[in-house]
């Protein structure tokens, strides 16, 4: 098992994206210092956020056994971190959406252990290096580094 990102003592419990009709909101659930807090905004994240979730696909794909020619048809949305007891990240759960002609149909994506192993229901060690650069930004834009303060 490989240890989880824990930045200021913040660990990742889960993160997506939700659209609405009228605007994108980033939904994050995070512990800190033993307390469990949601944070939901509407001020974008970085470039690299949004780049990271997209080449997440190609994990969707593999874990949904899809053929290479309708991975731009899985849209990766967020991701659910589950820490154990001992406090160690033992699954990573990806969250997204299939597009069907005009519509978009919720995915369901298996459970996979946040370990090494692609044939024993882990990830390959490029996905991992993803989720963990998409922890770290995660935990970045709770601390105030999104696309606005580039500006700046």
């Amino acid at each position: 098992m490989r240890p989880g990102i824990v930045i200021d003592g913040i660990c990742i419990k889960e993160v997506k994206l939700k659209e609405t009709r009228k605007e994108e909101k980033i939904f994050i659930k995070y512990v800190k210092d033993d307390k469990q807090i949601t944070l939901e905004d509407t001020e974008r994240a970085t470039t690299d956020f949004y780049e990271t979730l997209l080449n997440l696909q190609s994990a969707g794909r593999r874990i949904l056994q899809f053929p290479v020619s309708i991975k731009d048809r899985i849209t990766i949305t967020g991701v659910t971190f589950k820490w154990n007891k001992y406090g160690e990240l033992s699954q990573a759960i990806l969250q997204g959406k299939y597009k069907l002609g005009y519509r978009d149909i919720k995915q369901c994506f298996f459970a996979r252990n946040y370990e090494e192993s692609e044939n024993n229901g882990g990830y390959k060690k490029d996905e991992l290096e993803l989720l963990e650069k998409l922890q770290i930004l995660t935990i970045n834009y709770i601390k105030g580094i999104r696309e606005q303060t580039r500006l700046i």
